[in-house]
């Protein structure tokens, strides 16, 4: 199974992980549609430290998203962005 934003049954989206977070800690307990959010590890990390939060992994099932390179258009280098995107689409 691929998970992903097509056939992945969601309420909501928000585009914030602080929103996100607050949300999974406010919310009500609910056994037949709990509150469940996808982010970054990095962005729960203080809350798994002092165990507000709780962690559970996806395995085996490759999670498909959109990813998008920003940029401060009157610094950036052409060079370095076509370096980073041949990066990524070589990253396995």
């Amino acid at each position: 199974m691929i998970l992903s934003y097509q056939s992945f049954k969601s309420v909501s989206e928000i585009d914030n992980a602080t929103a996100a977070i607050q949300s999974i800690k406010w919310s009500k307990p609910n056994r037949e549609n709990p509150t469940v959010a996808i982010v970054s590890e990095l962005a729960i990390e203080d809350e798994l430290k002092r165990e507000e939060l709780y962690k559970s992994r996806i395995k085996d099932n490759p999670i498909i998203r959109s990813f998008y390179l920003i940029y401060n258009e009157k610094t950036y280098d052409d060079m370095d962005i076509d370096e980073i995107i041949k990066s990524l689409q070589n990253y396995k």
